[in-house]
């Protein structure tokens, strides 16, 4: 069942909107709400899938609250609901990350066909989640990789419109920050500002989906470094020299480790070894300067650490399926500001 929360201060709707909903199959009512000063509360208790929000309500209003609810819990999805139309105040709240918006007097065949179509796209949301959250349970790196590639794809075949997948893209961007936030509890503010999503990935696919391969490892990576906080001078090591080659001997070395022992602890966490690793992370950077620049192959190559160009085209089709020429073809970012790095994710 769908728990729906509805926020109406006029008892009369709350009364008419109710029976209109339970009249759904698969929808319950679970709470009706006067106000907004205890809707924060409602959410964290019973967490509802829906909330139907009016925006005159006494003291806080609905697009505020609402607002507030959104950057708390993205998932839920919110209808605002007024007595009047108001282009404004529409286009103010869809911008907000609003939903739908719903007009009284409530017309039952508009507000079950909004809540149907809501219904396969919160369906969605929970089967991204799942899908995440089980590639990132199974710590198989590759494999995580390969479904954040069909996750943008996806979302770049689905919507058409920029501002539909930078919504789309933010909520994925959103679900994995909340769950770093479950492995370092406390810092949710710190993690939103550090993993923001990347300023026109939602015009980008290239960029939308290194972005998000790299923001997932770094999920990889807090649950590594919550038992073995040694391994981030490697973690560093790799991404500050993914101009050379990078060795497990020269790993080895540097943190005066077994080469068994890293590979063991890296095969733990990421189901792949240390070097293998570097490789998927120099991959990922080499799509961006493939799809974002004019550099010839050989100058990529030289980029990302690899001397000869051949074996450069070998290692990346391992990854890709693909030679880096046939993925270039294929891919245009041009116009992107690969220099300067993207979003707040760095090498």
């Amino acid at each position: 069942m769908y728990k729906v929360l509805i926020v109406e201060d006029e008892v009369l709707f709350r009364r008419i909107l109710t029976k209109i909903i339970e009249s759904m199959e698969d929808y319950v009512v679970i709470g009706q709400l006067g106000d907004g000063e205890s809707v924060m509360e409602f959410c964290e208790k019973e967490q509802p899938d829906f909330i139907c929000m009016d925006i005159l309500l006494p003291g806080e209003n609905g697009l505020y609250v609402s607002q507030k609810v959104k950057k708390k819990y993205p998932s839920i999805v919110i209808f605002i609901l007024s007595a009047y139309h108001d282009f404004q105040l529409i286009q103010t709240a869809m911008k907000s990350g609003l939903d739908a918006y719903l007009t009284k007097p409530y017309n039952a065949e508009e507000i079950c066909r909004t809540f149907h179509k809501y219904q396969v796209l919160f369906e969605k949301d929970n089967y991204e989640k799942k899908l995440i959250t089980n590639s990132i349970n199974q710590r198989q790196l590759i494999a995580t990789f390969d479904m954040c590639k069909k996750l943008v794809s996806d979302i770049f075949q689905i919507y058409e419109k920029e501002q539909d997948r930078y919504l789309q893209l933010k909520k994925i961007t959103e679900y994995c920050v909340d769950y770093m936030g479950t492995l370092s509890p406390g810092n949710g503010s710190y993690y939103e500002q550090k993993y923001e999503l990347a300023a026109e990935a939602e015009r980008y696919s290239c960029v939308a989906e290194a972005f998000l391969h790299l923001l997932i490892q770094e999920i990889y990576r807090f649950q590594m470094l919550s038992k073995y906080p040694q391994f981030n001078t490697i973690l560093s090591h790799i991404h500050r020299n993914l101009d050379k080659e990078i060795t497990l001997n020269g790993i080895s070395d540097l943190c005066n480790m077994s080469q068994g022992y890293i590979t063991r602890i890296f095969k733990r966490y990421y189901g792949i070894g240390p070097v293998d690793y570097a490789h998927l992370i120099k991959i990922i950077w080499a799509k961006l300067y493939l799809a974002c620049t004019e550099l010839s192959i050989s100058d990529i190559s030289y980029n990302m650490g690899y001397n000869d160009p051949g074996y450069f085209g070998k290692v990346f089709k391992k990854y890709e399926g693909i030679t880096p020429s046939q993925y270039k073809k294929t891919n245009c970012c041009q116009g992107y500001n690969i220099t300067g790095g993207f979003g707040r994710l760095e090498k």
